[in-house]
């Protein structure tokens, strides 16, 4: 190899050192930060949804991410789905599911149960980065993960 093009390689490989392509750079902080479990004014299947949001300073692609939910068949995300850093992104069961806002993906396979259940953000590789449970709902239930807090709804 000529040395010119020796140093062009040293110097690349030097400046991608540690970094990973994809969803996976940023995707260990990626969160669950919202859900409607409990719509009142329409039904579950058309008013749950779920906000995922990217607390780290790069952005995340949701592609090859999968949500798990007891008893469900679960979700994995087929497309690309780009969370800026800070950023957060709408998923839903329906596209209506929220007033005024437009979900960047429609998902099937899960269905939140209004008393018992759990809901589990895994990335690409199975491995679970984020994860909530709940029994008995309350209005709403607040709760910190790492430096984001967590809310959820169900709707009186």
């Amino acid at each position: 190899m000529r040395p010119l093009a020796r140093a062009l390689l040293l110097v690349v490989l030097a400046a991608c050192r540690g970094r990973v392509a994809g969803s996976q750079a940023g995707g260990r902080d990626l969160v669950i930060s919202r859900l409607m479990i409990d719509p009142v004014t329409v039904p579950d299947e058309r008013g749950e949804w779920i906000e995922i949001a990217n607390v780290g300073s790069v952005a995340a692609d949701l592609a090859g991410w999968s949500l798990r939910s007891e008893n469900d068949a679960g979700f994995t995300v087929r497309s690309s789905i780009v969370v800026p850093p800070g950023g957060t992104t709408l998923l839903a069961r329906a596209p209506i599911a929220v007033s005024n806002a437009r979900p960047a993906l429609v998902y099937s396979g899960i269905a939140l149960a209004n008393r018992s259940d759990w809901l589990a953000l895994r990335d690409p590789d199975g491995k679970t980065r984020d994860s909530v449970a709940w029994s008995a709902p309350p209005w709403h239930q607040t709760r910190l993960h790492g430096s984001a807090r967590i809310v959820m709804w169900w709707s009186a």
